[in-house]
């Protein structure tokens, strides 16, 4: 009796995370990048090519964001670090 009563929450939580992968992989397979993935990538891609961390692909010449190809300010600095470690 005690070994069923252990089993029903242990059978649970596994189908859960079945069912999350399951929909996690649909998610992931069906899904289109959005625009923004490239502007987040940007700074690591310049980071590790020409020793910068600026965002090259928006243009921000005459606007609120001049210097951003630069200096990337518009997010924090340690997902671009994360990034070009990783790579």
């Amino acid at each position: 009796m005690r070994s069923t009563l252990r089993l029903r929450p242990t059978a649970i939580f596994i189908l859960v995370l079945i069912l999350y992968g399951l929909l996690a992989s649909w998610r992931a397979h069906t899904g289109h990048p959005w625009d923004n993935e490239a502007w987040f990538a940007n700074p690591a891609v310049n980071l590790l090519t020409k020793g910068f961390m600026g965002t090259t692909i928006l243009e921000s010449k005459g606007s609120w964001m001049e210097g951003l190809d630069r200096r990337t300010y518009w997010i924090l600095p340690l997902h671009v670090l994360a990034q070009a470690w990783l790579v």
